[in-house]
C-alpha cells in the first residue's frame, strides 16, 4: 500500500495530455494510466540509482569499510508488485572489491522495500499467509516546499484499517491514496485531507465505456481530459 504525505494541497502528477487520446484504446490500453506506471517506475529507479551513488560516494572519500572501493557494472530488471500490479524495473549494479581483492556484489537495500506484498510464516500451519508493507512518502519539492522527501515503511500482518489509523495518528496535512476502504476513517477525522486519484476515477468510466457504450461515461471522461489540460496550463 502506497500513499503520498504533504503538508500542503497540489500533489498532482503533470500529465500531457495533448499526446492522449480520450479513450483507452485497443486491447485495454489506458494511455494515463500508462503515464502513471511510467512516472511509479522512474520514482523507484531513480530511488534505487541515488542509493548506489552515495554508496559509492562513502567509498571514495573513505568513509567506508576499509579500504573496500566499488564500480559500476550494468544493470538488472526486477519485479515489483504496486498498485497497478507488476512492475518491471531497472537496478543499478555494482562490485565491491574489499583491501584483499575479493570482490561482492552490492545489493540495494530499497528494492526488498518495494515489495509490498510480502510473506509472513503461519505458526502451527506449516504454511504463510500475505501480510502489507505500508510506504509513505512525501515530496514536496515540485511546488516549493520546504520540509525534506522521506520514505517511510511500516510491516502489518494484514491489510486492516487499524494500522494506518495508528501509522498516522499525529499526522496532520493532506493524503494523496488510492481508493482503499480503510482510509476513510483518516478522512472523517478532519485532521487529514484526501487527495484522490483522480486516475483511478477516470480508470472506471473507461472500463464502464468500453463495455456498455455509455455517453454518460464518455461525457465524464471528456471532462477529466479538460482538467487535465488546465493542469498542463496552469504548470
Amino acid at each position: 500500500m502506497s500513499v503520498l504525505l504533504s503538508g500542503k494541497p497540489g500533489a498532482v502528477q503533470n500529465t500531457d495530455t495533448a499526446s492522449f487520446a480520450l479513450l483507452a484504446g485497443e486491447a485495454g490500453f489506458d494511455p494515463i494510466e500508462d503515464r502513471l506506471r511510467a512516472n511509479v517506475r522512474a520514482t523507484i529507479e531513480a530511488v534505487f540509482e541515488e542509493e548506489l551513488a552515495l554508496f559509492l560516494g562513502r567509498l571514495r572519500y573513505g568513509r567506508g569499510d576499509g579500504l573496500a572501493k566499488g564500480y559500476r557494472h550494468g544493470h538488472r530488471e526486477r519485479q515489483l508488485a504496486g498498485t497497478f500490479g507488476t512492475e518491471t524495473v531497472r537496478v543499478p549494479r555494482a562490485r565491491i572489491e574489499d583491501d584483499t581483492g575479493k570482490v561482492t556484489e552490492w545489493r540495494s537495500k530499497a528494492l526488498p522495500r518495494y515489495q509490498r506484498l510480502t510473506k509472513k510464516a503461519a505458526p502451527g500451519t506449516g504454511k504463510t499467509q500475505t501480510a502489507r508493507l505500508w510506504a509513505y512518502a512525501r515530496d514536496e519539492r515540485p511546488w516549493g516546499g520546504e520540509a525534506p522527501p522521506a520514505s517511510w515503511y511500516r510491516f502489518s500482518p494484514d491489510r486492516k484499517g487499524e494500522h494506518p489509523k495508528d501509522h498516522l495518528a499525529r499526522f496532520r496535512g493532506w493524503m494523496h491514496a488510492d481508493g482503499y476502504a480503510g482510509f476513510e476513517n483518516l478522512y472523517r477525522s478532519g485532521s487529514i485531507r484526501e487527495v484522490a486519484c483522480l486516475a483511478h476515477v477516470r480508470r472506471k468510466f473507461v472500463d464502464i465505456h468500453r463495455s456498455q457504450g455509455s455517453p454518460i461515461a464518455e461525457e465524464a471522461i471528456g471532462r477529466i481530459a479538460q482538467l487535465y489540460a488546465v493542469e498542463k496550463e496552469a504548470r
